[in-house]
């Protein structure tokens, strides 16, 4: 009987210290886990993050601005008159806020281009049309305001290139159209192989500095880049010239 007890009493303590030591392993353990847990799912961020880059640039998207504060930060060269400099043979634009009476210096800066040879067209809606009217609530603005800025920017953009040389004036077009461009759009270069395009979009009602961006580039011979490219050139050449 007492060999029974003593057995039964070994058990016992036994059990106690296998869960003592148990309980002992979990808690130095559990850091550990939680670590290794940590690692692991920063890892497989990582190869999410690292494939989606792949499958961007292989549709030929280089670059994505959360809002315009983003092209300071992250687009080469980061000012507008550097970006257009970029130019060999041609700039294509087609912007949307035109119709807010902003131009952001771009007249000159196409004329300057235009003067050393690149061709430059500027498309515009066409402000005797329905379009005004269309998109007057997006922008926050009667259809009135909107056609008294598009007057105005045409004429702004007549006065440039009316100051232009011979040579200047044969490379700057001012255009119109009949269509609402989806996006906001500048088209370096299209049909070459530097050619890059960059596409900024204003969710309905916000803010112009609240926009978001993208570039795409010839380089990568990306899908994406060519579907963008093949559709903006048929918008330009759809534009017709403005009297």
């Amino acid at each position: 009987m007492v060999n029974w007890l003593n057995s039964i009493r070994q058990e016992v303590v036994v059990g106690v210290l296998a869960s003592l030591i148990l309980v002992a392993l979990s808690w130095a353990i559990a850091p550990l886990r939680r670590r290794l847990a940590s690692s692991w799912g920063r890892s497989l961020a990582f190869l999410a993050d690292a494939r989606l880059g792949r499958r961007l640039r292989r549709a030929g998207v280089t670059n994505f601005y959360v809002g315009r504060s983003d092209w300071v930060r992250h687009r080469i060269p980061p000012g507008m008159a550097d970006y257009l400099q970029q130019a060999a043979r041609s700039v294509d634009i087609a912007c949307y806020w035109m119709a807010q009476g902003t131009l952001e210096g771009i007249p000159e800066e196409c004329s300057r281009l235009a003067e050393r040879g690149v061709r430059v067209k500027i498309v515009m809606v066409d402000p005797t049309g329905p379009l005004p009217d269309l998109v007057a609530r997006d922008l926050g603005l009667e259809g009135s305001a909107v056609r008294s800025h598009l007057q105005n920017s045409l004429s702004t953009l007549r006065a440039v290139r009316s100051s232009m040389s011979e040579v200047g004036r044969a490379h700057f077009a001012v255009e119109l159209s009949k269509s609402i461009p989806q996006a906001a759009v500048i088209a370096i270069d299209l049909g070459e192989p530097s050619a890059r395009i960059q596409l900024e979009f204003r969710p309905y009602l916000a803010a112009r500095l609240n926009s978001f961006s993208m570039e795409l580039t010839a380089e990568s011979h990306g899908l994406l880049f060519q579907i963008c490219a093949d559709a903006w050139s048929k918008y330009f050449r759809d534009s017709t010239p403005s009297v």
